[in-house]
């Protein structure tokens, strides 16, 4: 098993190959970012100051299909990136910095992505 994964890692490294789930996340997080006025951050729901004001509004929902739909993932990946990120206002910059990033990490699952440390971190 981690032997597989080494290969992997090895193999994407030397050929520069990408998941097919990190291309979709990536056409992904490109469209809620070119489409984030359409969105409400979490400073524009009330006057208080709350940590992660600037993250987008994930609307709350109970079902697996409300969670997992299209602007829900979207805007939870989205939040997660690292703020060095999230932060590039310029379209063009934002693909160039999301596409090294994705490419310097190896995300094989959205939860390795959800949970890896150093997307709430400036590297």
């Amino acid at each position: 098993m981690h032997t597989q994964k080494l290969a992997n890692n090895l193999c994407k490294v030397c050929f520069g190959l990408r998941v097919v789930r990190r291309m979709t996340g990536l056409e992904l997080l490109i469209y809620i970012k070119s489409n984030s006025n359409d969105f409400t951050t979490n400073s524009g729901l009330h006057s208080y100051n709350i940590r992660k004001k600037d993250n987008l509004h994930i609307v709350p929902c109970n079902t697996s299909l409300c969670k997992n739909n299209f602007n829900n993932a979207g805007l939870r990946l989205l939040n997660h990136l690292p703020p060095y990120i999230k932060e590039i206002p310029v379209l063009y910059k934002f693909k160039n910095a999301l596409k090294t990033y994705l490419l310097d990490h190896c995300f094989y699952k959205v939860d390795e992505f959800l949970s890896c440390e150093t997307n709430t971190n400036q590297l």
